[in-house]
C-alpha cells in the first residue's frame, strides 16, 4: 500500500513539475500537444463538414393543415328498416409538413386522423376508426435529368381528369378498409403508393404523366394454404394533356392487373387484366363568354381469368356537360351532365359492364344520398349499413345519370345552388335473391346547398337532400319490408392552418 502511494506521488509531482523537465523533453511535449489538437480541430472540422450541409440543404419547411367536422342526419340509407337512423358526428384531421431542398428537391409528409365522435382511438372494434395514418409521403425531384421532367415517388395523390376512372383509391365500396367511418363516403383518404413521372414541354402547352401504382401486396405465397384469389393489385396509366387557351385534349390509357396465386410456390395462375383507354376533353366558348363544355368516354378490355369462361371485358362509361355562368353581380350559373355506366350480363363470353377502377367525385355525379346509397346497391357494395349487396362482379347492371343544378352567390362569400339527379338503370338484371326489375327506374334526388366562407381559413357548409325512390328500388327492396325515401340533413366546417 506504501509503494502504490509513493508511485501516485510521483505522477503527481512529475504533473506539477513538467516545466522543469529538460527542454527537449518540454518540444516532445509541446509536439504531442500540438498534434494532438490539431487532430481535434480536424475531426471537429470534418462532423461541421458533414452536419452543416444537412440542415443548410432545407431551404424552406412549411407547416399546415387542416380538419373538417361533420355533423349529420341520416335517414334511411339502407331503403328498409334496418339502420334506419344514423346520427352522429364526424371528424378528419390532417397535418402536413413539405420541404424544399437544394437541387429541385422537395418532399411531402401528411397524417390523417378519421373518425366518428364518441368512439375511442384505441379499443374499438374495427380499430382502424380513429388511428392516425400515413396520408401523403414522397419525394418530388424536379427537371430530373432534363428541365420540365419530374418524378414524384411516394405515397400521393393520382388523377386523369375528373376521376371518371383514376382518382381514389378508396370510395364507398372499399373504405373500410382504411376507417371504418359510419359515413364512409365523407372520408377524405384516397393516396396511392406510386412513382409518377411528368413532363411539361417548354414550347407548346403539352403535357403528360406515366405512373406505376403497388395497390396491394399480399403475403399470399407465404402462407401454407395460399387463397385461390387474387391477391397483388397493380397499376399503371399514361396520360397525354394537350391544353391551348380554350381547349383541352387528354387521351389516356390505364391497366388494373391482379395476381392471383392457387399453389404454393407456383407461379400465379388465376391472373386478371383489365385495361381502360379513354379521351376527355373540355371547350370553353371564346364567343360566350363563361360558356364551357366537357366531354369523357372510357372502354375497357381484357380477360377476367378469375371467373368461368374466362369472359373479356367491353364496358363502357362515359359523359357530358356544360355550365354557363351569368355575368351578373350575383354569378347566377346553370349547369347540366349526363353519365352512362354501361351494364350487362355476360353473353357470348362476354361482360358489357362498366367495371369500377378507382374513381373519385362519385357524390357530383351519383348526388350526396345516391352515391352512399344507390352507387354501392348497384355495384356490389354495403359500407356499413348504407346499401345492400344484390350483384356480384363483375356482372352490374350499371346507371344513367342526368344532373342539372343551378346557383348563385347573394352574397360575397354566400354560396346557394341546387341540384336535381334522375338515376335510372341501363340494364335490367336479376339481382340476387330478388328477381327481375319490373322498372328501370332507380329514383330521383334534390339536394339543396349552402357554403359560406366565414373567412380566408374558415368555411361552413350545409346540404338538404332527399331521394324518392323510383321503380326499381321498390320493386328489389319493397318485397317484405316498408322501405322509405331516404333523407339527410348534412352540416360541416372546415378550417384550415
Amino acid at each position: 500500500m506504501k509503494k502504490a502511494g509513493n508511485e501516485g506521488k510521483e505522477q503527481r509531482i512529475r504533473i506539477i513539475n513538467i516545466n522543469r523537465c529538460e527542454p527537449e523533453h518540454i518540444d516532445n511535449f509541446r509536439s504531442f500537444t500540438m498534434k494532438k489538437g490539431i487532430l481535434m480541430l480536424a475531426a471537429l472540422g470534418l462532423v461541421l463538414g458533414l452536419a452543416i450541409p444537412s440542415y443548410s440543404a432545407v431551404q424552406n419547411v412549411k407547416v399546415g393543415g387542416d380538419f373538417t367536422i361533420y355533423g349529420a342526419f341520416r335517414h334511411d340509407f339502407s331503403f328498409s328498416k334496418l339502420y334506419k337512423n344514423n346520427d352522429f358526428l364526424q371528424s378528419s384531421v390532417r397535418v402536413w409538413v413539405s420541404s424544399d431542398l437544394s437541387n429541385n428537391v422537395s418532399t411531402m409528409v401528411r397524417i390523417i386522423n378519421e373518425r366518428d365522435w364518441g368512439q375511442s382511438i384505441t379499443g374499438f372494434a374495427p380499430s382502424s376508426n380513429g388511428n392516425i395514418t400515413l396520408d401523403l409521403a414522397y419525394v418530388k425531384l424536379a427537371d430530373l435529368f432534363t428541365p420540365g421532367l419530374n418524378a414524384t415517388i411516394g405515397r400521393q395523390d393520382l388523377k386523369i381528369g375528373e376521376g371518371l376512372v383514376i382518382g381514389s383509391q378508396y370510395n364507398a365500396l372499399n373504405y373500410g378498409a382504411v376507417a371504418s367511418l359510419l359515413a364512409p363516403d365523407l372520408g377524405l383518404q384516397q393516396s396511392f403508393d406510386a412513382i409518377k413521372l411528368n413532363y411539361a414541354t417548354p414550347i407548346i402547352p403539352l403535357s403528360a404523366q406515366g405512373f406505376f401504382s403497388k395497390v396491394q401486396e399480399s403475403s399470399t405465397a407465404f402462407l401454407t394454404s395460399p387463397a385461390a384469389t387474387p391477391n397483388d393489385i397493380n397499376l399503371y396509366g399514361l396520360s397525354v394533356l394537350y391544353a391551348p387557351s380554350n381547349w383541352s385534349l387528354e387521351p389516356y390509357i390505364v391497366n388494373e392487373y391482379n395476381y392471383g396465386n392457387t399453389t404454393l410456390g407456383v407461379v400465379p395462375a388465376s391472373n386478371s387484366s383489365i385495361t381502360t383507354a379513354g379521351l376527355r376533353g373540355t371547350l370553353t366558348v371564346p364567343a360566350v363568354q363563361n360558356l364551357s363544355f366537357k366531354a369523357e368516354y372510357g372502354k375497357q378490355f381484357g380477360k377476367d381469368e378469375t371467373t368461368a369462361g374466362h369472359p373479356s371485358y367491353e364496358g363502357w362509361a362515359g359523359y357530358v356537360g356544360g355550365k354557363y355562368v351569368f355575368s351578373t353581380p350575383m354569378k347566377p350559373f346553370i349547369s347540366a351532365k349526363y353519365s352512362i355506366y354501361s351494364g350487362a350480363d355476360a353473353v357470348g363470353g362476354k361482360v358489357k359492364s362498366w367495371q369500377p377502377m378507382f374513381p373519385s367525385g362519385l357524390a357530383n355525379n351519383f348526388g350526396s344520398i345516391g352515391y352512399p346509397a344507390v352507387w354501392t346497391l348497384l355495384y356490389g357494395g354495403s359500407s356499413f349499413g348504407l346499401g345492400p349487396t344484390i350483384y356480384t362482379a363483375p356482372y352490374f347492371p350499371g346507371v344513367k345519370v342526368a344532373k342539372l343544378g343551378v346557383g348563385f352567390q347573394p352574397l360575397q362569400r354566400l354560396g346557394v345552388y341546387l341540384n336535381y339527379f334522375d338515376l335510372s338503370l341501363d340494364t335490367r338484371l336479376a339481382a340476387t335473391g330478388f328477381g327481375a326489375a319490373s322498372s328501370e327506374s332507380v329514383g330521383s334526388e334534390v339536394d339543396l346547398g349552402l357554403n359560406y366562407a366565414y373567412s380566408d381559413d374558415v368555411a361552413f357548409g350545409v346540404t338538404i337532400g332527399q331521394l324518392y325512390r323510383g321503380g326499381f328500388i321498390k320493386d328489389y327492396l319493397g318485397k317484405g319490408t316498408t322501405t322509405e325515401d331516404p333523407w339527410q340533413a348534412l352540416a360541416s366546417m372546415t378550417v384550415s392552418f
